[in-house]
């Protein structure tokens, strides 16, 4: 293909676009109720609709629907996606809607469900005055993401008697936020980077690259002929999903000259640990290995390696590291491992890329392949012991490999500062490890059967002294997958647990990580009979500031009734108890009634962030506010999927978690080794296996037998470890996770130096001591929302470091 018409093509196209058309700000109807148009253009579930006269001047005319009870769980009015005149909301202010509630009091039942293109979703709760209600609802992540609207929904949850509301005018307001188009030469640059680059030798690579630049320059087209917002945006996400794939090639390309250059036949890089390094991209290699950690820290670097040919039988090794003065660092204190690569498939969510990703750490491969002109990631994690003298380290990382006459010998230099941190986290966690009901326990004790299973269920709830053969294989493995949790900053816990703990399983999680262990879930009265085995060893060790009860998961405005029951019986007899949940009730407590029964309530990131007002009134009356995450929201929202920015994934506990003033964070699985599964009969047919187990541990490497699927069709969520025969190991999302949470202890240490400089116990220059506060401080170009954040990992790392150098200066030194 002649890859120079693409450019004269681009030069042709786009004359000036209408500035007029840019700015229209009109309001813009999206379906008003009440012509016929718009009625044929609705959908109704298990409801019935009819046309609502108008009623004076002041109501109108509209749609009025009943809603059945008791046959479909979610009785809904839907709008879907062909039948709205415009689905790029995200370029609008604002959403209007007019709801008639034809109660005499106020309802807090119905909900709003925006379904974006990919499969995200967004549910918003809509308090409704008795009549007509004008709701607006600003158009944010909590509303909508970035791709375009699918479907709308107005549901129920579980009615349990018929319920009736009246719809009018939906409505998208102005104005416009066009800042959220980029311009036509901020698109253009890196396109007419990839066009000077010269061809690859490798016809293959060369021809993806051409199809890639292809989509590209046709989707460019596209923006600059757009002679309004909506279609520009939409040729603005094509754009948006192809630059990776065009500048990941650009930069292997480029690796592969270099590498052809070489005399040496190989190319090494150093990766900071907040890098995903993917076989086909770039890397800087005149950058020095050089890593700082405080001591009681574990922090991670990669070693990036790509030979001319393929390497068999590589190993990579660390010596101890020595000061100059001999002060020794030793080798047990570094962890090595290749970076295990599953090869992703599309999930139910736009993504930039899928095939193969970085994500496993591979300690159970002592040697390994590399393939050539790829790059192979060997994840280095460097422990500073709570002892450790400070001071520079220097040592030599050592890669033999059958095609090497000589071993590699690679310089890496560890700072260690002179501070310590806490051995428990200051961050609150609550994270479940395990789901005894769908624990795939087959995974890591592959000869065990359910008998062995119900034993060491039966062992757990304390009803069993010992276990022995395939059951004490799964206690093993469990206690394998604990300790890597453990090791990794996060207290091991169990959310959904349906048996409440012993005295000594208590006693023991509360001596190791944990800060608050959940003593039972709580979903009914059941519940007391329960509470009151352990609740008296809690009152004689007085645990009650170290336990809590979670409970009514996600519970919709319909089981708020159920909820006060059950919370104000248990609130009756243990009022010392707290409570926790992550319930919708975005009030937090006044709306559902419960504010006197919820002591920690955890909404998902984009509804805390819209609620800063409501979380800040509720902290002044004593509650706490968390924020969780799960399969919501989708990349590139901060969050533990495997295609979420790692620079997100490490700010979510850390830095996000301060700037936000989060008072923890809770989420849902870690060993979450399900998926959905399609079975193809012998008829042909075929049938969706929800969240069926996975047919195998993981094997193999550094391309290995995963694809990253976990709960539905989403890729890692709820699945931070991998499974093998014998317990697990721990994915990069685990490692994001555990810096962050040692970047949360950086600002935890620096507060205090601060509080202590004005107390007068500390002097701190004045330049350090504004510096300090400046880093404390939010920083609205650093983490804006949960979407926005710098995508800089070495922005991350000079933060800390300034931070490092002033404790290193003042603080807690040994």
């Amino acid at each position: 293909m002649k890859r120079w018409w693409l450019a004269v093509l681009l030069t042709m196209i786009a004359g000036p676009v209408s500035l007029r058309a840019l700015q229209a700000e009109d309001p813009l109807v999206l379906n008003d109720f009440r012509s016929p148009g718009a009625i044929e253009k609705l959908s109704l579930r298990a409801a019935k609709g009819e046309l609502m006269a108008a009623d004076d001047d002041q109501a109108p005319a509209g749609f009025l629907v009943d809603y059945e009870a008791g046959e479909e769980r979610w009785p809904a009015l839907i709008l879907r996606g062909e039948a709205l005149p415009e689905k790029n909301w995200i370029l609008y202010d604002r959403l209007t809607v007019k709801i008639y509630n034809p109660a005499a009091t106020e309802d807090n039942t119905l909900q709003l469900c925006v379904l974006n293109q990919g499969g995200s979703r967004s549910y918003l709760p809509l308090k409704l005055s008795p009549g007509w209600n004008t709701v607006t609802l600003p158009v944010n992540r909590r509303l909508t993401t970035e791709l375009p609207v699918e479907e709308l929904h107005f549901f129920l949850t579980d009615p349990k008697e018929p319920r009736q509301y009246g719809f009018a005018d939906l409505t998208l307001h102005g104005p416009l936020h066009l800042e959220r188009l980029k311009t036509a030469a901020e698109w253009q640059t890196p396109y007419e980077k990839s066009l000077r680059q010269p061809a690859s030798p490798d016809a293959g690579l060369q021809q993806r690259r051409e199809a890639v630049e292809t989509a590209y320059a046709e989707a460019l087209a596209d923006f600059k002929q757009a002679g309004a917002p909506s279609p520009r945006y939409t040729a603005q996400v094509a754009l948006q999903s192809l630059l990776p794939q065009l500048e990941r090639l650009r930069g292997l390309i480029a690796a592969q000259a270099e590498l052809a250059a070489s005399p040496d036949g190989v190319l090494t890089a150093w990766a900071d640990g907040i890098t995903r390094v993917f076989p086909e991209q770039g890397l800087d290699g005149k950058t020095p290995g050089r890593l700082s950690l405080a001591a009681n820290e574990t922090e991670g670097i990669q070693l990036c390696l790509m030979p001319q040919e393929d390497w068999t039988n590589v190993s990579v090794r660390a010596d101890s590291f020595r000061q100059a003065d001999g002060t020794v660092l030793d080798a047990g204190n570094i962890a090595i491992a290749p970076v295990g690569f599953v090869n992703t498939v599309q999930p139910c969510y736009p993504v930039e890329y899928t095939g193969w990703t970085p994500d496993i750490f591979l300690d159970y491969l002592p040697q390994f392949e590399v393939k050539k002109q790829r790059w192979q990631p060997v994840w280095l994690d460097v422990r500073a012991p709570a002892d450790q003298p400070p001071g520079l380290y220097d040592g030599i990382i050592t890669v033999t490999a059958d095609q090497l006459a000589e071993p590699l010998q690679i310089p890496l230099t560890i700072e260690v500062w002179p501070f310590v941190l806490p051995e428990k986290n200051s961050f609150p966690l609550a994270f479940n490890e395990i789901s005894y009901g769908d624990f795939v326990y087959s995974l890591v004790a592959p000869e065990a059967t359910p008998e062995d299973y119900q034993a060491y269920l039966e062992y757990v709830a304390g009803d069993r002294p010992e276990l022995d053969g395939n059951a004490e294989q799964i206690r093993l493995a469990v206690e394998n997958c604990e300790a890597i949790i453990a090791a990794h900053r996060v207290p091991t816990d169990n959310l959904y647990r349906n048996t409440v703990p012993t005295e000594r399983e208590l006693q023991e999680r509360l001596d190791n990580r944990n800060t608050m262990v959940n003593l039972l879930y709580v979903h009914g009265l059941d519940a007391l009979p329960k509470l009151r085995k352990i609740l008296p060893a809690v009152e004689r060790n007085d645990w009650w500031d170290n336990v809590y009860i979670y409970g009514f998961d996600e519970v919709s405005p319909e089981g708020f009734a159920l909820m006060h029951d059950v919370f104000g019986a248990i609130r009756a007899e243990y009022p010392k108890l707290r409570t926790m949940t992550t319930a919708y009730d975005h009030s937090f407590g006044p709306d559902s009634r419960l504010d006197e029964l919820i002591d920690i309530w955890v909404p998902l990131t984009p509804v805390y962030l819209d609620t800063t007002a409501e979380a800040e009134a509720a902290r002044q009356r004593g509650r706490e506010i968390w924020y969780y995450v799960c399969c919501f929201p989708v990349p590139p929202s901060a969050n533990f999927m495997i295609e979420c920015p790692a620079t997100g994934t490490r700010l979510l506990p850390g830095f996000m978690a301060r700037q936000f003033h989060s008072d923890g964070l809770l989420y849902y699985q870690l060993t979450f080794w399900r998926t959905n599964q399609t079975r193809t009969g012998a008829d042909g047919t075929t049938e969706i296996l929800e969240n069926h187990p996975w047919p195998e541990p993981l094997r193999g490497g550094p391309y290995t037998n995963m694809n990253g699927k976990s709960w539905a069709d989403f890729n890692g969520d709820g699945m931070l470890l991998y499974p093998v025969p014998g317990g697990a190991v721990p994915s990069l999302r685990l490692k994001f996770l555990r810096d962050g949470l040692e970047d949360y202890e950086y600002l935890q240490l620096l507060e205090s130096l601060v509080a202590q400089a004005k107390a007068g116990a500390v002097k701190m220059a004045d330049g350090d001591l504004e510096q300090a506060e400046k880093l404390l401080a939010p920083d609205w170009d650093f983490i804006r929302s949960d979407t926005e954040y710098t995508r800089d990992s070495r922005e991350i790392l000079r933060r800390r470091r300034q931070i490092g150098e002033l404790l290193a200066r003042y603080g807690n030194s040994r």
